[in-house]
């Protein structure tokens, strides 16, 4: 599962970023109507099994899209956003999930 935020405006994306991937991780970990709704909507352009049942292995990816994407992820973010990306990442190993943390090249300057 893949979520995707613009940041460099501040620590405001970045919270609502990291609580969209604490909130999605926690309903599809524990809610198999959640599954069964998702995969319904999708099933014609992704196939019929989109996302996994719980228990089986999923890898979460949040991305950062930022104009310094190669700098070293602390120097990118803002300070209380870093340690809101700790607390979710720990909240996502807790739950099982396998993580990955990725800073995207923005391209150009248009608005996201």
């Amino acid at each position: 599962m893949i979520h995707v935020k613009k940041g460099g405006g501040g620590s405001a994306p970045l919270s609502h970023l990291f609580s969209q991937v604490l909130v999605s991780s926690e309903l599809l970990k524990g809610d198999v109507s959640a599954l069964d709704f998702v995969n319904d909507a999708v099933k014609d352009d992704f196939g019929e099994i989109f996302l996994k049942a719980p228990g089986e292995e999923c890898e979460i990816i949040i991305a950062i899209i930022h104009k310094n994407y190669s700098s070293p992820l602390e120097k990118v973010l803002p300070f209380f956003s870093m340690i809101s990306l700790l607390f979710t990442c720990e909240r996502l190993s807790l739950y099982g999930y396998k993580y990955r943390v990725a800073l995207i090249e923005q391209l150009g300057q248009q608005s996201m």
